[in-house]
């Protein structure tokens, strides 16, 4: 389990997240598959109640993500997919405008995945 907060504008209540995360067996090698969700965590929102204080409680439904390399004919390595699904509920009151930066600053988190995986070298293909 992770708490995680979200620091809203003046005037927004702040959102806390209780999320597990979960590993997907049964991938290719050199495959990795997880998923994150909230759902089903009434309980350890309710044990750890005071970690999230005055704060709505946001769901984070689905955050499945999906790392796989791309290989040529001759079996290298040449790039990396990324797959990502996600779907949030922030819950409580939002203007649609900020709903709307907060979709786009989620969209961009596959970019940072891949950034992630090549200044790490984790990611070994040679366009990067």
């Amino acid at each position: 389990m992770v708490h995680q907060r979200l620091e809203m504008p003046l005037l927004m209540s702040n959102r806390s997240f209780f999320n597990c995360y979960y590993d997907i067996e049964g991938a290719e090698p050199g495959e990795y598959q997880f998923m994150v969700s909230g759902w089903g965590n009434e309980k350890i929102e309710l044990k750890y109640a005071k970690l999230a204080g005055k704060d709505v409680l946001g769901t984070i439904n689905l955050n499945f993500i999906a790392i796989k390399p791309v290989k040529n004919h001759y079996g290298e390595v040449t790039g990396t997919h990324l797959t990502q699904v996600q779907s949030v509920n922030m819950n409580g009151s939002l203007p649609d405008m900020y709903q709307v930066k907060h979709a786009k600053r989620s969209a961009k988190s596959i970019i940072k995945m891949l950034d992630f995986l090549r200044d790490n070298q984790i990611c070994k293909c040679p366009r990067h």
